[in-house]
């Protein structure tokens, strides 16, 4: 493997999705995003200890569709990477502050799978933020398997089969000749954690999603000295009964929240961070819970970064997500590294998330 390493108002965390594909107007645009993919792509399954050689296979794109409002969901794609035949993962691409974000989720369910080894069409889409595969006239999540009866648009949804994109794979060599470039960058830094395990979001009494509960309980269950195998129940209720009324996915509740689990000396900021900031946490072995938002549609969400990769133009934080059931892997641009406002977490079971305003570690 190349030699690499890494640095991955008041809004109320609640976990729910924002709003056809990427919009390419010219070749060299469509150039300068399949460029885009290979290279980040490179990265992301460097970081897996992947070799990227002739047994990798990436799908034509897939729309995403919001199921909850029969809608396309704007600017984002989706690919189906696989190796020797059996799917190990899906890129998502967007395009968010003029620059294109990429997220790359490990594949672990068998649904996926089974539609591609069998060639079946299926539709991807969200619903409640969670991603849903239609196919045979029934909705499917990816996690559970859990049945959904939604609304099947025939107007809007076309199912299609996972085929790989033989112009995308054959030409990429040329982009590389024609821009003077390799498919990997240098890698400055890297830093992975250990003894993180996701956590899985639930729901309050009131039906709202407790993502920022499961957050808590994945940095808690990491590194208090006095809890452990806490999940998203034991620690919506143990606040409860502490406080004595529901708590909330606010930075009020989290400074309330953590003591009472024996993480009494954390730093909580109203703002995200740079990537050498982030660096620095997770060099002095700190998991980072972020709440991150839609500036659009004020959908919130919290996750937790558990690890980082640092490379000379960009980097990539390593992310564990209640609503997965792997942990992903976030491109950070060049400009986000410096100014957390261009950060994106654009994971491909979730909306796309635009705005980091709150940061404990």
């Amino acid at each position: 493997m190349k030699n690499k390493l890494i640095i991955c108002f008041i809004l109320m965390v609640v976990c729910i999705p924002f709003v056809g594909s990427i919009s390419v107007s010219a070749d060299s645009e469509k150039t300068e995003k399949n460029k885009f993919i290979y290279s980040t792509l490179s990265d992301f399954l460097d970081i897996q200890n992947i070799d990227f050689d002739n047994n990798i296979s990436i799908s034509e794109p897939f729309d995403v569709f919001d199921f909850d409002h029969e809608s396309q969901i704007m600017n984002k794609e989706l690919y189906f990477v696989s190796s020797n035949n059996n799917l190990i993962g899906l890129l998502s691409i967007d395009y968010v502050n003029q620059e294109y974000q990429a997220n790359f989720s490990e594949i672990s369910d068998e649904v996926l799978n089974d539609l591609y080894q069998n060639n079946v069409a299926f539709v991807y889409g969200l619903h409640n933020d969670i991603a849903v595969v239609w196919y045979e006239n029934v909705f499917h999540s990816l996690d559970n398997d859990a049945v959904y009866d939604l609304t099947f648009n025939q107007d809007m949804y076309f199912p299609k089969t996972i085929e790989a994109d033989v112009n995308l794979k054959s030409n990429y060599p040329l982009y590389a000749v024609q821009s003077n470039i390799t498919p990997y960058s240098s890698t400055v830094y890297n830093k992975q954690l250990s003894n993180i395990s996701i956590v899985k979001n639930g729901s309050s009494p009131s039906g709202k999603g407790l993502c920022w509960a499961a957050t808590m309980a994945m940095k808690i269950n990491r590194e208090s000295p006095s809890w452990s195998n806490m999940d998203v129940d034991d620690v919506f209720w143990n606040m409860r009964i502490m406080f004595g009324e529901d708590p909330v996915g606010t930075i009020e509740w989290y400074k309330k929240g953590y003591p009472r689990f024996g993480l009494s000396n954390l730093s909580y900021k109203r703002n995200g961070l740079s990537t050498s900031e982030t660096s620095i946490v997770i060099q002095n072995d700190k998991a980072i819970h972020i709440d991150v938002s839609n500036s659009s549609t004020k959908t919130a969400h919290a996750v937790l970064i558990g690890g980082i990769t640092i490379y000379s133009d960009h980097a990539i934080y390593t992310i564990y997500d209640s609503n997965k059931s792997q942990k992903c892997y976030q491109y950070v641009t060049d400009k986000a590294m410096s100014d957390y406002n261009y950060f994106v977490y654009n994971a491909s079971s979730s909306t796309t998330y635009d705005s980091w305003y709150v940061t404990v570690y």
